[in-house]
C-alpha cells in the first residue's frame, strides 16, 4: 500500500486544513514509565489491535514542537513546516494515544527520557515534513524519534540527527506494524543509525544512515522489513554495518548502496569485519551496490542471497 501517496491525494481533497493552535502545552503532571521499554529489550509484545480506520484523517500544519506535540493524535496528518525543531534533553516530548504534552524535567520529575521525539500507540498518522525540516536530539543517551506500538504510522521528508554524540540510536522502532519511512536522512548518534525491534511490515524507501559511530542498522525479532533506493554510507564501525539478531528475521534490501563505511579496527568487536551479520535469518538483496568499506573483509551473505548485487573487494563468507 502506497500509505504516502494516499495521505498526500486524501490531503489534495480536503476542503480546508486546520493550522496548529497557538495554545502551549501542558508540562505539570508526572507520567508512567513509559519510555522505559529499550528497544533491544527481550519484550514480545504486539502492536495494539486498533479498528481499521476508514474516513479521512484529520490534516494539521504545524511549525513548532509544541503543535507536533499538541496535534499528534490517531487518524492524523501532520503537515509539517521548513525550520529546525531542537529537542532539549531536559524537556519530554510525549506523544500516546491517551496524552500529549511536553514535560520539564527541570519541573516534574519522570523517568521519561528528554530529548526525544516519543510516539507510543498511534495509529493511522502521519508527518510529512516540506523541503528543509531538520530535527535535532541535544540529548545524548535518547533516540531522538522513538516508536513503539504504532500501526500504520509514517515518516516523510526530514533529517534526523543528533547534537551530542553518545549510546543511543537517532532512530528507534519497537513492537509496530505497517510503518513507512521515506525520504529520511539519519545522520550521527553514538550508537545505530536505527534500531528495529518486534517490527512487521515496515518499509524504508529513498533514505540515508550516515556519520553513525557503532553500526548503520541494527534489526531484531522483525519481519518484512523492506529497505529500497536507500543508503547506508559513511559510517564508522564497531560491529557489522547491519545487524540481524535472533532468528526468523526476514529482511529485504533493493537499490541499496552501502559504501565508505569505515571499520575502527582499534576499537571493533571481534568477527566484526563483515558488511552483514545474518545468523539464522533470512536475507535478500537484488540490485544493491557494496563498495569501499575500509577494514570490511568478508561480506557476510551466500550466494542465495544476493540477486544482480555487485560487492567489491570482500569474501562471500
Amino acid at each position: 500500500m502506497k500509505i504516502l501517496q494516499i495521505v498526500l491525494l486524501m490531503c489534495i481533497g480536503l476542503t480546508s486544513c486546520k493550522t496548529e493552535s497557538a495554545t502551549p502545552n501542558s508540562m505539570g503532571s508526572s507520567i508512567e514509565e513509559l519510555n522505559s521499554q529499550n528497544p533491544q529489550s527481550n519484550s514480545t509484545n504486539e502492536a495494539e489491535a486498533v479498528t481499521p480506520f476508514t474516513g479521512t484523517p484529520d490534516t494539521v500544519v504545524v511549525s513548532t514542537l509544541e503543535g507536533l506535540v499538541e496535534n499528534a493524535k490517531s487518524n492524523t496528518v501532520i503537515l509539517l513546516e521548513k525550520g529546525t525543531y531542537s529537542l532539549e534533553e531536559n524537556l519530554v516530548y510525549l506523544m500516546t494515544k491517551d496524552e500529549r504534552k511536553i514535560i520539564d524535567k527541570n519541573v516534574t520529575q519522570t523517568r521519561s527520557l528528554g530529548g526525544q521525539l516519543f510516539f507510543s500507540g498511534l495509529s493511522n498518522f502521519h508527518i510529512i515534513a516540506k523541503d528543509g525540516v531538520n530535527i535535532l536530539s541535544y540529548n545524548p543517551i535518547a533516540p531522538a524519534l522513538y516508536l513503539i506500538k504504532g500501526t500504520n504510522v509514517s515518516f516523510s521528508n526530514f533529517t534526523i540527527r543528533k547534537a551530542k554524540k553518545g549510546n543511543a540510536d537517532v532512530v528507534a522502532i519497537s513492537t509496530s506494524k505497517d510503518i513507512q519511512m521515506d525520504k529520511i536522512n539519519i545522520k550521527g548518534g553514538g550508537s545505530y543509525g536505527m534500531n528495529i525491534f518486534d517490527a512487521t511490515n515496515l518499509t524504508i524507501t529513498n533514505s540515508e544512515i550516515t556519520k553513525c559511530t557503532k553500526g548503520g542498522l541494527t534489526i531484531s525479532n522483525s519481519k518484512e522489513v523492506k529497505i529500497i533506493n536507500s543508503s547506508i554510507s559513511d559510517n564508522t564501525c564497531l560491529v557489522p554495518v547491519v545487524n540481524l539478531y535472533g532468528n526468523d528475521n526476514i529482511v529485504f534490501m533493493q537499490g541499496v548502496t552501502i559504501k565508505n563505511n569505515t571499520r575502527d579496527v582499534e576499537k571493533a568487536f571481534q568477527q566484526s569485519d563483515r558488511i552483514f551479520a545474518v545468523g539464522a535469518n533470512s536475507l535478500l538483496l537484488e540490485g544493491c551496490t557494496i563498495e569501499n568499506n575500509p577494514g570490511f573483509t568478508i561480506l557476510g551473505a551466500g550466494k542465495t542471497n544476493l540477486v544482480n548485487t555487485e560487492f567489491k573487494g570482500l569474501k562471500m563468507q
